[in-house]
């Protein structure tokens, strides 16, 4: 049996919002995957935003970063030998990074049209992590960084890179 309650920390909303972002609600889904013998997952996903300037089209763009985090509880007779070094439960983090950049509009008045660029990790990585959950006798806790470009011209200028670090944190009985 899964978790009985997700939430994001109260100390974490307001301390994005002052570095400029919104977050939209977390979604949360669970699943029972019987085709693979009992396996639990629990997936959530939320996504941050920010108004950045753009300095090679000279207006405001949009940062947008979706998060997913995926927990897996892996009953013990059907892990192999890498998944039992692991232990049962796995995190799964994922992180997908965006920039939608107004263009210049044909005619005074219309709605300019976005160009969505996706930016890869500034450290070459595919923005995922898998973790094995660390466990004490009371705590969950797995995390994960991630170096994201916090630029939208990150192609022809210096470097603009933000450290994301997700955790997830919970208590031994819910996993």
């Amino acid at each position: 049996m899964g978790p009985s309650h997700v939430k994001m920390h109260a100390w974490c909303l307001p301390e994005l919002r002052a570095l400029g972002f919104n977050i939209s609600p977390l979604q949360c889904k669970f699943e029972e995957l019987l085709r693979y013998g009992d396996v639990e997952a629990l997936t959530m996903k939320t996504s941050l935003s920010s108004s950045i300037p753009c300095f090679e089209h000279d207006q405001e763009a949009v940062q947008w970063i979706d998060v997913k985090i995926v927990l897996v509880a892996v009953p013990e007779h059907l892990m192999d030998a890498s998944m039992q070094a692991a232990g049962d439960v796995t995190v799964h983090f994922s992180v997908k990074n965006t920039f939608h950049i107004p263009q210049q509009p044909p005619f005074s008045g219309e709605t300019a049209p976005y160009e969505v660029k996706v930016a890869p990790c500034s450290d070459g990585d595919d923005g995922t992590r898998t973790v094995g959950l660390e466990r004490s006798a009371t705590d969950l806790h797995g995390q994960a960084s991630f170096f994201i470009h916090a630029d939208p011209d990150w192609e022809q200028d210096a470097f603009v890179v933000r450290v994301l670090r997700l955790t997830l944190e919970g208590t031994s009985g819910e996993w």
